[in-house]
């Protein structure tokens, strides 16, 4: 007669890459095993959602990688906090009456398409320069350092083609900057750009 063969283990493949080990036994290990397994997995999954999610908010930053909560612009690596004028009244008051502007800070007027976009200095205090920006986020023209205007009616300043927002910054910001026509424009924390 043959002796009867002790218990064996078995192998069974659980989730993947996961080995469970079941006891010929039924004494439970094999539940435990596979608890044990869910667990990991669920880190693992966790890990990877935080490792993308990291990775989605630092593409999400300006070039210098801090992040703003203020609308920001940024050209060459040089940001700009900017005010958003959307509304008819906020685009025609602008950067009037301002008597000081920050080297980093500017107001960006966005509009739904391109056209031809003149300005003027009336009631502006401070030089500025004015950049025209085309709708593939690229610098089309550059008013540098446009001057208050001091006469009536005011001159118009007509950029050199069309373009479909404008960004008006401290006059000589460009020159200092190195900012020039065809340079591309990124916008941070602004809808539909």
């Amino acid at each position: 007669m043959v002796p009867p063969k002790p218990a064996a283990s078995r192998a069974v493949m659980g989730l993947p890459g996961v080995l469970i080990t079941v006891n010929g036994n039924n004494s439970g290990d094999g539940f435990i095993n596979v608890a044990t397994a869910i667990f990991f997995m669920g880190w693992k999954i966790i890990t990877v959602f935080v490792l993308l999610l990291a990775a989605a908010l630092y593409m999400s930053f300006p070039a210098g990688g801090f992040m703003t909560a203020e609308p920001t612009v940024c050209i060459r690596g040089n940001c700009f906090n900017v005010e958003v004028a959307l509304t008819q009244e906020q685009k025609s008051r602008g950067l009037m009456f301002r008597e000081h502007i920050d080297d980093d800070k500017g107001m960006l007027f966005l509009y739904s398409s391109e056209a031809p976009r003149p300005f003027w200095m009336k009631n502006t205090l401070v030089p500025l320069d004015i950049i025209w920006i085309s709708c593939d986020n690229h610098i089309v023209s550059i008013a540098r350092e446009a001057q208050p205007c001091e006469t009536d009616p005011c001159p118009i300043i007509t950029p050199e083609g069309l373009s479909r927002n404008v960004l008006e910054i401290n006059g000589g910001m460009s020159d200092r900057l190195g900012i020039t026509e065809g340079d591309e424009v990124i916008f941070y924390g602004i809808a539909g750009n």
